[in-house]
C-alpha cells in the first residue's frame, strides 16, 4: 500500500479523523451500554490509543511547518487563543454588485462569431425560408 503524501491535505484529513474519534469517544461514554465496566474501559482505551496516534502524527506535521487553518483544528486540540480568534468577526470587504441594467443592455457576443461554428445566420435563413406565408403577408 502506498504511503500517503504528507501535505496540508493529509493534515486536514488527520484533523477530521481526530474530530471523528472525539465524537466516537463522547458517544461511547454517554450512550453505549456494556455488560461490565471493564469492557467499557477497554473500548475507551482502544479508541483513545488510536486518537493519540493520530494526534502525535498531526502535531509532528504541524511542527514540520505544514500549513493548516485554525478553523480546521478539532475542538479538542484548539487552545483558548485560537478559539477567541475564530470567534472574532473579521472585516469583510463589501463586494461590488454589477449594475444589472447595464449588463442587460450589452449585446451578447459569442466566442464562435465569424468561425465555422457560427451557425446563427444559417438558422435564421432556414427559418425565414420555412416560414409559412399567410394571406395577409402575400404580395
Amino acid at each position: 500500500m502506498a504511503t500517503p503524501a504528507r501535505d496540508k491535505y493529509y493534515l486536514r484529513t488527520l484533523h477530521e479523523e481526530i474530530s471523528l474519534f472525539d465524537r466516537k469517544i463522547a458517544h461511547l461514554q454517554k450512550y453505549n451500554s456494556f455488560p461490565t465496566e471493564h469492557e467499557r474501559e477497554t473500548a475507551l482505551l482502544k479508541l483513545s490509543n488510536k486518537r493519540e496516534t493520530l494526534v502525535k502524527t498531526a502535531r509532528a506535521m504541524a511542527e514540520e511547518g505544514i500549513e493548516f487553518r485554525g478553523t480546521e483544528l478539532p475542538k479538542s486540540l484548539r487552545s483558548e487563543d485560537s478559539v477567541i480568534e475564530a470567534e472574532e468577526p473579521k472585516a469583510v470587504e463589501a463586494k461590488v454588485q454589477p449594475d444589472m441594467a447595464a449588463v442587460r443592455d450589452q449585446p451578447v457576443v459569442s466566442i464562435n462569431d465569424n468561425s465555422i461554428l457560427d451557425f446563427r445566420n444559417e438558422v435564421r435563413e432556414y427559418m425565414q425560408k420555412r416560414r409559412k406565408v399567410y394571406a395577409s403577408e402575400a404580395p
